[in-house]
């Protein structure tokens, strides 16, 4: 079957491994944010996606973190998830997120994709919710679902 070879693996970036991934990346708008936040210890659950995800990032995936966020959080937690499962995952910077097999057998592509808002103008784009007043509202069901 077409598609069943792995993809070239890239040369993962270097990071050094008794510093937190969010210091090595402090110009990011979102390491930024994360480390802002004291409430909860964000730091230590995105450290613990990394430590699953190192080494399948492609090259743009520090410069698109900042634009989609909730697609490259995604990519990472399919990757967490995945592996804990027992999936084999390797990478390439063209191409879909990674490879998983599990036994050297049964392989799959994953592209991890975490749908947007859609065009503002269409009449099922989701309009953007404000979460700075902590209080209970309603939000856009219809448009929400997919």
């Amino acid at each position: 079957m077409p598609g069943n070879s792995l993809p070239t693996a890239h040369e993962p970036a270097t990071y050094h491994l008794d510093m937190n991934i969010l210091d090595q990346h402090k110009n990011s708008s979102l390491a930024q944010r994360i480390l802002e936040i004291r409430e909860f210890d964000y730091t230590a659950r995105f450290q613990t996606l990394w430590n699953s995800f190192s080494g399948l990032e492609d090259d743009h995936f520090w410069n698109e973190i900042d634009n989609d966020p909730d697609s490259r959080i995604w990519e990472m937690m399919t990757a967490f998830l995945l592996k804990n499962e027992g999936y084999s995952l390797t990478s390439a910077d063209k191409g879909p997120d990674f490879l998983a097999s599990c036994n050297g057998s049964l392989m799959m592509h994953v592209e991890a994709v975490a749908p947007g808002p859609g065009d503002p103008t269409g009449p099922d784009s989701v309009p953007k919710l404000d979460f700075s007043n902590a209080r209970a509202s309603r939000v856009p069901e219809e448009q929400i679902l997919l």
